[in-house]
This record gives C-alpha cells, structure tokens and sequence, in this order.
C-alpha cells in the first residue's frame, strides 16, 4: 500500500542565495519531475502547497539543529499536509574543470513527526559535459528510489505488505471439502486461510 506522504524541501544554493521556492529553483524543479507521476512514496513540494509557506523564509527551512518544541513552524506544516516525515534536501554543485564533470553536495535531514533527527551528506557526479539540470534529476530520483526502498523493508519488517487472492473452489460433498481444507493447510507459502462463505456445490477462501 502507498506511504503516507512524505514533505520535500529542496533547498538550492547559487551564488549567495539559498532557492527553496520559485522558478529560479532548479533543484525543485528536478524534484518536481522526479515525483510527477506519484509512486510508492507520495511526495509534497513547496510549491504545490504555497500557502502555507507565504510568511516563512527560507532560513526557517534549516533544521540543523531542530527541536520540535520549539521549530513549531515545521511542525505545523507537516500536520497541515499529513506527513509522516519531512526531508530538507540542501543542494550545493561545483564544477571539476579538469574533467568537465559537475559535483552535488547534497545535505539531507531527515524530521519525523514524531521529532527524531537524522542527518547524511551525499555526493554525486554528473558524466563529462553533462548539463546541471540532468545531474539534479538523477540526484533526486536517486533519492526519491532510496526513499521508496527503505518503505519497502519498514512494509517487510512489519508484516503490512501482506498479499491475499479470493478462490472459489467446487465441492461435491463435505467429505471432499475437509480433503482440499487439510491440503491447503499444509501449503508453506500461504500463511492463512479465511472461510468467506460456503454453499451446497463450492466454497470461497480468502488465502494470505
């Protein structure tokens, strides 16, 4: 089943300015095409819920060093979209003249809503003569395929992803119907079975 949402906010640094909203915003914009078409793992971007950010500068966004009794303007934003964590992605780039490849540093805080804090840099490196625009895209759909693997395992862990198949199965007499009943059982790879209903001449079984 698909995540509860999570909220990104990709902070860009060019220049001497830090982008979080706005055209200008290359590094959203690569967020925007990672995530268009949905997924495992809804995502929510500034931009789609502006409003909420009308009177919140970008310096409010960095949270390295978050306390979720105080920074209440996250807070509030992550229950204002039902999020279930918040991934501040810091994009900063570079040039390597010497073989023509762009640099990304990128600084992701990870905020539950539940308050915990983690923090990783990342670093990736675009191919030689390939444009900023194309490394952001791999970077964020890079992260973005890291954040549906690690919802995957959590599904794994907890024992929610599991999977069912509704069969009817005809039976001629009750006998017959303890037969296929024990065999069923004794399947490895089905781990229960659930009567939905039983008439004269079949039965219908929900197996997990």
């Amino acid at each position: 089943k698909p995540s509860a949402p999570i909220l990104v906010l990709p902070i860009f640094y060019q220049s001497n300015d830090m982008l979080l909203w706005g055209d200008d915003n290359a590094w959203l914009g690569a967020w925007r095409g990672a995530t268009e078409h949905g997924g495992l793992v809804p995502v929510i971007l500034p931009s789609s819920v502006s409003h909420l950010f009308a009177d919140v500068s970008v310096e409010n966004m960095l949270v390295d060093d978050y306390d979720p009794k105080q920074d209440v303007t996250l807070n509030t934003i992550m229950q204002a979209v039902d999020a279930r964590k918040t991934l501040v992605v810091e994009a900063r780039y570079s040039m390597n003249r010497s073989t023509n490849k762009i640099l990304l540093q990128i600084a992701i805080t990870n905020v539950t809503k539940d308050g915990e804090m983690s923090r990783q840099v990342r670093t990736f490196s675009g191919k030689e003569g390939e444009d900023l625009d194309a490394v952001l895209a791999m970077a964020a759909t890079n992260i973005i395929g890291r954040e549906v693997t690690m919802y995957r395992e959590e599904m794994l862990a907890s024992g929610d992803n599991k999977a069912f198949i509704t069969v009817n199965i005809p039976i001629e007499h009750f006998a017959q119907w303890q037969e296929i009943k024990s065999y069923i059982d004794h399947l490895d790879f089905i781990k229960t079975v659930k009567l939905q209903s039983i008439a004269t001449h079949n039965a219908t079984l929900v197996l997990e």
